[in-house]
């Protein structure tokens, strides 16, 4: 009795392989045109944070704005009397991607020469909403506008417990630090006009989900200010050593 030869037994696993990639492919078309399906198709570009700086990056802005976007943002809004940050979202499908379902973020913003939008894609929804304002704020500096604010309200002098003295910007940098040291969020600021006493406005910061530190002040901006510099005092007691490997990587 003759036995198949090896050659015709890999011949017969190749054809089974090649059937199973074909269908392979087939079900990867499929689920995508499931998705597309689903989700609404968008016009491309995807906007993501290499096409948001090549296209609207045209003037250099501090490094801290960058990777806070929204914070400088807010204060730009907060300084021309506009309204809260309000973002956009969709999950959609970008025409000319991979199929993929994406998170589309837009922001709004009132400008003398026109209004701003700024737009991005992420497939991860705060990264989404991160990059439309770094996209809005990026084409507010191209028009000068950061650069025309009335002078930020300056929030008191915090020491802290080794002696140093932050004002708003530094405490920007820390809470950076502090945010990607343990693999948080962007921090976000909640406002609320209080009754009580004389209509002061409060800043509450979120970070993780959690409210870790408010502000209070007679504006949306002097509340915020106020509560940066607070928080980054309140952790800086909490965890002295926290303070000290910041300094040591801004040295």
């Amino acid at each position: 009795m003759s036995h198949p030869h090896p050659r015709s037994a890999r011949g017969g696993g190749s054809s089974s392989a090649h059937a199973h990639k074909n269908n392979d492919s087939g079900w990867k078309r499929g689920k995508r045109s499931k998705a597309e399906s689903r989700f609404p198709t968008v016009p491309g570009p995807y906007h993501d944070e290499k096409y948001i700086a090549d296209t609207h990056r045209t003037k250099a802005l501090k490094k801290v704005h960058e990777t806070n976007p929204k914070s400088p943002l807010s204060n730009y809004i907060m300084a021309t009397d506009g309204p809260q940050l309000d973002f956009q979202h969709s999950q959609v499908v970008v025409d000319g991607g991979d199929g993929r379902p994406i998170w589309r973020s837009t922001i709004v913003v009132v400008h003398e020469n026109g209004d701003i939008t700024g737009i991005s894609d992420s497939p991860v929804r705060k990264s989404a909403e991160n990059l439309a304002a770094l996209s809005a704020l990026y084409q507010l500096n191209a028009l000068g506008a950061l650069n025309k604010l009335k002078k930020e309200p300056g929030s008191p002098a915090k020491t802290l417990s080794d002696g140093t003295v932050i004002g708003y910007e530094q405490a920007c940098h820390f809470m950076d630090f502090y945010v990607k040291r343990f693999r948080f969020g962007e921090p976000d600021i909640v406002y609320a006009q209080l009754a009580r006493p004389g209509g002061l406005w409060q800043a509450d910061m979120i970070v993780a989900d959690r409210r870790i530190g408010f502000g209070r002040g007679s504006s949306k901006q002097e509340a915020m200010t106020i509560c940066y510099t607070d928080v980054v005092q309140y952790l800086e007691k909490c965890d002295p050593e926290l303070w000290e490997e910041f300094m040591r990587k801004r040295r």
